[in-house]
Parts: structure tokens; sequence; C-alpha cells
């Protein structure tokens, strides 16, 4: 038994850092705090919340055991995990990628794996899915993959449904939808109602 707990380590009063403390963000911090975790955490257009240290990226990968990236791909994001952020985590260091694979240098976290430095990976995305047969991570008993596909449930289907019926009245309505994305169709929305004499 002493020999299996040799180097296994509980979570209590280890660090986890998270890149991106959006929704998903803030529910992972929630998760980590349950077990005990201090949680740093890094967002750029909300104040931090809810026992979440405020942390710059440098700062949250050489501090954090864990690192959770829950951020949206963008071109500040991408290569996000590299080579140089990587040499300054803590050795052993998880990586949990559940925003876009492209966020992590691949390269990058294969060459920090088979040197050691980060213990581990759990990959929701991946840069190329389906992953290759040869790819370098299946190498490694320590990188675990899963599916993407939280989202495909009945509730989430219902939810989308709802939602999706919920923004098609409030247009009718003349309103905007609360998830409204496409800006640039604003004032050809407003134009076409006056058109028809629904403004």
């Amino acid at each position: 038994m002493r020999a299996f707990a040799q180097d296994r380590r509980g979570l209590d009063g280890q660090t986890l850092g998270i890149v991106g403390v959006g929704d998903i963000g803030r529910r992972v911090a929630a998760l980590g705090r349950a077990f005990g975790m201090r949680v740093l955490g890094t967002q750029r257009s909300r104040p931090l919340t809810d026992g979440i240290e405020a942390a710059d990226l440098d700062r949250l990968f050489a501090e954090s055991n864990y690192i959770a990236l829950t951020c949206p791909l963008s071109d500040e994001t991408r290569g996000l995990v590299n080579a140089r952020r990587l040499a300054l985590a803590k050795p052993g260091v998880v990586v949990v990628n559940a925003a876009r694979g492209p966020v992590i240098v691949e390269d990058d976290l294969v060459a920090a794996l088979e040197a050691g430095r980060v213990g581990g990976a759990a990959l929701d995305v991946l840069y190329v899915q389906p992953l290759a047969a040869d790819h370098p991570y299946r190498r490694f008993d320590s990188v675990r993959f899963s599916p993407h596909v939280a989202g495909i449930t009945v509730q989430a289907f219902e939810e989308t449904g709802r939602i999706s019926a919920e923004a098609v009245a409030t247009v009718i309505a003349g309103g905007w939808p609360q998830f409204f994305v496409n800006s640039a169709s604003r004032e050809a929305h407003v134009t076409r109602r006056a058109r028809l004499g629904l403004a």
C-alpha cells in the first residue's frame, strides 16, 4: 500500500490555475475549492470573484500543480501553452485542456512529457481531431483523452431548443435575443423591420 501511495497526492492544499475564468472556469474553480485547493485564475474581461486569486499567466504556470485551460481560442490564446511557459511550471504539473486544441503547442507538450516536466495531461480537445494512431501523445500512460461531448445530453438538447424558441419569440416581438452574436446584422434587421412596418 505504501508503494502505491508513493507517487500519488491528494488535491487538498494543491494549487489549481485556471486560464479563462468564464462560466466554465468558474465551475472548475468551485470544484477545486470543494476539494480544498487554492485557486489562481486569469481572465481578461471580468473581475475575478468567489475566492479566485488573480495571477498573470507566468505566475499561474509557476505556482500551479494543475492547470485547467477553459479559455476561448483567439490570437492571444493560440499557442499559449508553449515551451517557455511549461519550463516555468512546477515539476509534475498536470495540464487539462477543455478549451481548444491550438491553445497548446503540441510538440512542446510532448517534449515536456518526455522530459518528465509535465506529469500528465487530460485532453478534451486536440489540434487535429481525431487523433492520429501514431500521434506522440499515445505513447504516454499519463495522457488521457475525452471526446468533447459533455454537451450531448437530453438536457442540453432541451435547453438549446428552449433558448432558440425564446430567441425567435424575442426577435419577432422586436427585441434582441439574450445570446445575440452577429452585431453587424443589427442595422440590417432594424431596417428590414421598418420596411415591413414592424418597427
